[in-house]
């Protein structure tokens, strides 16, 4: 997106986002009427999948920070201990 042509620093932890998620969304009373060898498979590909996703979206973040590190000269900062606190204590409060 281009963020580092106009900030230089990156800071660590993403806490906002712990990671990207998949849907499977099914029709309940067809799901329902499905045999529960069936209902199982479904529930296990759901499941997979979204571990997939998960480590595909961490394979693909190490990738490119580094990128961002060695070819664009983008500095990782460390969010400071206390800062990390008080935003999980605004986000649990319903304000993030």
């Amino acid at each position: 997106m281009g963020f580092h042509q106009i900030a230089k620093y990156y800071y660590a932890p993403g806490w906002h986002e712990w990671g990207s998620v998949l849907e499977l969304l099914l029709n309940q009373k067809a799901y329902d009427e499905l045999p529960a060898d069936i209902q199982a498979a479904l529930y296990t590909a759901g499941l997979r999948l979204n571990h997939w996703m998960l480590c595909e979206f961490e394979a693909q973040n190490s990738i490119y920070l580094k990128k961002l590190i060695e070819e664009e000269g983008v500095n990782v900062k460390i969010f400071p201990r206390e800062v990390l606190r008080q935003l999980e204590i605004h986000h649990r409060r319903g304000a993030g």
